[in-house]
């Protein structure tokens, strides 16, 4: 180790500093075209040839060559089934260091990555990397692509999916590159994943979070979801129906049918329900149903049909104010 390098690791006041003065060494002894490689294989989370290639087409004649280069270095690591991958301190160190003084070479890296992952998203892992580099190259992007994937897996109970796709999207939050729009839909599902495994205490407060970003950039479908999840989540029914109805008014404003009546059928009624409020249960699942026939959505309307028969069944609720329609 040289003079001038143990006097900057001298000077250095952080672990975080000195780590970094040995990486910067490290790399300044790499020939040209391999710095640029590893620069560039600390953007996605995991590299093999063909995506180095994809990054640094300038490369492409050598990629293969310089793969190999890459996995001899100390800080890189095999990454199982999928390649190798550059050890998380350095690869955090060294993409603090892209994205705050080589901004314009961070963004044209992610930009090839969307490009890679995108044209090979079959598989979750690469639909999850896609997601990951496309919050930040999309400054305009509003979480339409996270919303339907992020929903698909999570009808579908495929909550590890769900929860890798959140821990990678929260890491471009934590870092600071994710806009106000995107960071609510990733809060919003980060909530979801969390009440998914019974973790309400974290859900809440990720639903919280999620809130205040969509209040902040008034975004009042946005608003409506999280209301109503935060409404779901409370074991104080009184203080959940008023989340749930503060939810159905917004969906009101905005004039979603769908939600409208989804939340009446599933949520509202079913809390008036619990509290033992069934007149006013039966009222809101008579909305929902002709709310549903408007749009139509035929599924609503059955659903809600077999509810008020279940509650005339078991609490022999007949009256003339509470006619079927």
């Amino acid at each position: 180790m040289n003079h001038e390098l143990l006097q900057k690791l001298a000077k250095a006041q952080t672990d975080e500093e000195r780590s970094w003065i040995v990486t910067e060494s490290l790399l300044s002894t790499l020939s040209p075209e391999l710095a640029a490689a590893v620069w560039a294989v600390v953007v996605p989370h995991w590299f093999n040839a063909e995506i180095l290639a994809a990054l640094r087409p300038e490369l492409l004649s050598t990629s293969s060559q310089l793969y190999t280069e890459l996995q001899a270095l100390p800080f890189v690591e095999e990454f199982p089934d999928r390649g190798h991958n550059v050890h998380d301190l350095t690869r955090n160190l060294m993409l603090k260091h892209l994205r705050q003084e080589r901004r314009d070479e961070f963004i044209t890296l992610s930009q090839r990555a969307v490009e890679y992952f995108g044209s090979t998203n079959e598989q979750p892992e690469t639909q999850i990397e896609w997601l990951y580099h496309l919050i930040v190259v999309d400054q305009e992007w509003e979480g339409g692509e996270l919303w339907d994937l992020a929903q698909n897996w999570d009808n579908n109970f495929r909550v590890a999916e769900l929860e890798s796709l959140i821990t990678a999207l929260l890491e471009q939050v934590a870092a600071e590159q994710v806009a106000t729009p995107a960071k609510a839909e990733v809060y919003y599902w980060a909530g979801k994943a969390k009440f998914r495994v019974y973790r309400a205490t974290e859900a809440l407060e990720l639903y919280e979070a999620a809130l205040a970003f969509y209040r902040d950039i008034g975004a009042r479908l946005g608003e409506a979801n999280t209301l109503q999840a935060i409404g779901i989540l409370q074991e104080n029914l009184t203080l959940g129906l008023e989340y749930c109805q503060a939810a159905l008014e917004l969906y009101t404003q905005i004039g979603t049918k769908y939600s409208q009546s989804r939340n009446l059928i599933y949520f509202t009624s079913e809390i008036l329900l619990k509290l033992g409020r069934q007149k006013e249960a039966v009222d809101a699942l008579n909305r929902a149903i002709d709310i549903a026939r408007e749009i139509p959505y035929q599924i609503f309307v059955e659903d809600a049909t077999a509810k008020l028969r279940e509650i005339q069944e078991n609490h022999d609720f007949h009256s003339q104010n509470h006619e079927f329609h």
